[in-house]
């Protein structure tokens, strides 16, 4: 027997549409009270997946700049990069102390000492957190020890060769995960600002412990709203495989000799807003940090005051781009 396509067509659209009644249901199958609480997370509006709630007491001309700050994008992986007294450290310190004072529930890692300004007026129970390569290595010695298996340490791929170093590395990144799942609550909401970031994810040592752990704290930024800062001098030493490719912002910093202050542009690889992550083009956003004058918020203090800094600029206000 021989079917004429349009036959064939026919009988297709047919036989779906007899496919799909036999799904058609006008009952339902159960019923709210035959679902057990305990199998199900209703926490949290699915609608408001990046809000950010505002803290109280803020001054009008703070929540003004709260919102400019939303613009910029206040979670994701933020790679800042720039010359030697270019005003990296100004960026990340100044963006990672406002975000902590505008908005609620987050909080700063650094993986250095800042001065004691950072903290002068932070609430008791939301000072900085120490997350420094000490702190990361001796995590993940404790695991490794409990778990009686060896981990890579910064020089493993100049020692060890071969299967032996994958095997060694894959021991090392099991471990990352599960430091990562366990210690989800003290990363949540989190501003991770890293001033070694070109330590941890340098491209010839893809195998540091370092870079392993925080890689698997990239994979999960969107689910823990966090925010990592980056803060490195050259853009192609950073890691093209375990890094790169998450990047959400890459901040741009030069430094202003005419008038003394960081010109920091930032282009958005991708933005984070409240429908999740989508691909933008298109020119960057110009933020001019001064770093001298004098801020209410800090009680007299300057941002330049925020963090130790080996480039001590006479810093003066000035015109042009977004002011911060």
């Amino acid at each position: 027997m021989t079917i004429g396509i349009d036959e064939l067509t026919k009988y297709e659209v047919e036989e779906e549409q007899e496919e799909l009644a036999t799904w058609h249901i006008t009952e339902p199958t159960y019923y709210p009270e035959q679902l057990s609480d305990r199998y199900y997370d209703e926490a949290g509006d699915k609608d408001d997946l990046y809000e950010s709630p505002l803290s109280d007491g803020l001054e009008p001309w703070e929540v003004e700049e709260a919102h400019k700050l939303e613009k910029i994008g206040t979670r994701g992986l933020m790679l800042v990069t720039g010359a030697a007294g270019s005003g990296k450290g100004l960026w990340g310190n100044t963006l990672g102390w406002k975000i902590r004072r505008y908005f609620r529930n987050r909080r700063v890692l650094l993986d250095y000492k800042p001065r004691k300004v950072f903290d002068m007026f932070a609430p008791p129970d939301n000072k900085y957190f120490l997350f420094n390569s000490q702190f990361m290595s001796e995590q993940l010695a404790n695991m490794a020890k409990a778990s009686g298996i060896e981990i890579t340490d910064e020089n493993s791929d100049k020692v060890l060769k071969g299967k032996k170093l994958k095997k060694v590395a894959e021991s090392t990144s099991d471990l990352a995960e599960q430091w990562t799942n366990r210690n989800q609550v003290m990363l949540l909401g989190g501003v991770m600002l890293l001033d070694e970031f070109k330590r941890y994810f340098h491209n010839r040592r893809p195998h540091n412990p370092y870079g392993v752990l925080l890689g698997h704290v990239i994979n999960i930024w969107r689910h823990l709203d966090l925010l990592m800062v980056g803060m490195t001098q050259l853009r192609r030493e950073i890691d093209a495989i375990s890094c790169l490719p998450h990047v959400t912002h890459h901040v741009k910093c030069s430094w202003n000799g005419l008038y003394d202050v960081a010109e920091c542009r930032i282009f958005r690889v991708r933005y984070v807003g409240t429908k999740g992550v989508i691909e933008i083009t298109g020119k960057p956003m110009k933020v001019v940090l001064d770093g001298k004058k004098p801020r209410p918020q800090l009680g007299g203090y300057r941002y330049y005051d925020l963090y130790p800094s080996k480039n001590l600029h006479n810093l003066t206000p000035t015109t042009g781009g977004m002011r911060i």
